[in-house]
């Protein structure tokens, strides 16, 4: 503990902290990062670190004395390497100071057609807005709400729709409904959905259960991305008669396909199934059509969805034109 402190010269933990971000902040270093705040006053060696996400070891961080109970990182100063930090003060990644002011900590989004960082700024009664750190006011949401008191949370941030800009999700003034913003700018910038990277994914999965924070991908993303670093997807195939199995059960869980017919389908896939795998492809395809005219019967209307009908058709035509190749 520094001399500042209450306990000066004592070993100390980290302690409490409402904000925490793990991403790769240095692009340059190898592995992730995470950076923290920390609520321990005069009693917490940190009011901020910027830590070795692997180990915890601390990269930089400053003794604040006081609680400090916001902190936040993103691409807001573009051409700058790495994604800034910023608690007490706007830092580089490195460590270096770049401004004894900063942007809002509410949260973030990644908004901009240049993959740079955008804030969400408002709490309670005022109005939401997206602002960029150096252009200023990008969108301003009006007539809804955040969320969270004085945190300022929309409802929800996350690549909801697709290309891999996040979405804002805000409610009405009166909780009355969901607003969806999206930017329509045109971009230059091809990536898969922010949705298929796993860290991301996990991270929009719990960002409704406390405090919300933003979520991150598994890979530096900034305005400078290295597109070389970016892991690619592999492809998997499902087989058509797993599809098939898969979009069955479904049905039935929703209650789509319902009463008798639901044991019905089911056996006539198994039977198919055994008779597939026994080289009977013959007989395989023919317990496949029965399938499909067990689910367009008359007597079955009342059992099955019309949208249940369109799509497992779909899937029964897919198997058949495998099978029939055989």
């Amino acid at each position: 503990m520094p001399p500042e402190s209450a306990i000066p010269g004592e070993m100390a933990r980290l302690g409490h902290g409402d904000a925490l971000h793990v991403a790769d902040i240095n692009p340059d270093r190898p592995g992730l990062e995470s950076f923290m705040v920390f609520e321990g006053g005069r009693y917490a060696p940190y009011g901020y670190a910027l830590r070795d996400a692997r180990n915890g070891d601390v990269l930089y961080g400053a003794y604040s004395g006081t609680d400090t109970g916001r902190g936040m990182i993103g691409d807001v100063v573009p051409g700058q390497r790495g994604l800034e930090t910023w608690a007490i003060g706007l830092y580089t990644a490195q460590g270096d100071k770049l401004s004894a002011e900063q942007p809002g900590t509410n949260m973030n989004i990644k908004w901009s057609p240049d993959m740079s960082t955008q804030m969400i700024n408002g709490a309670i009664d005022v109005t939401p807005t997206i602002d960029d750190w150096q252009n200023g006011r990008l969108l301003t949401a009006t007539g809804t709400r955040t969320n969270n008191h004085t945190k300022g949370n929309p409802s929800l941030v996350a690549d909801v729709f697709g290309d891999w800009r996040e979405e804002l999700l805000v409610r009405t003034e009166d909780s009355s409904a969901i607003r969806i913003y999206m930017n329509t700018e045109v971009t230059d910038r091809k990536l898969y959905t922010l949705m298929h990277d796993i860290q991301y994914r996990t991270g929009i999965a719990w960002q409704n259960v406390t405090y919300n924070q933003p979520a991150y991908p598994s890979f530096y993303f900034a305005s400078d991305i290295d597109w070389e670093y970016v892991p690619l997807l592999e492809s998997v195939k499902l087989d058509p008669f797993d599809a098939l199995k898969e979009a069955t059960l479904s049905f039935i869980e929703a209650e789509e396909i319902r009463g008798p017919l639901r044991n019905q389908l089911q056996n006539m896939l198994r039977q198919a199934e055994s008779h597939f795998e026994a080289g009977r492809y013959p007989q395989a395809i023919r317990f496949l059509s029965n399938y499909e005219k067990h689910l367009h019967r008359p007597a079955n209307e009342q059992h099955v969805s019309e949208e249940a009908k369109r799509q497992l058709t779909i899937y029964i035509d897919d198997v058949k034109e495998e099978w029939e190749g055989l």
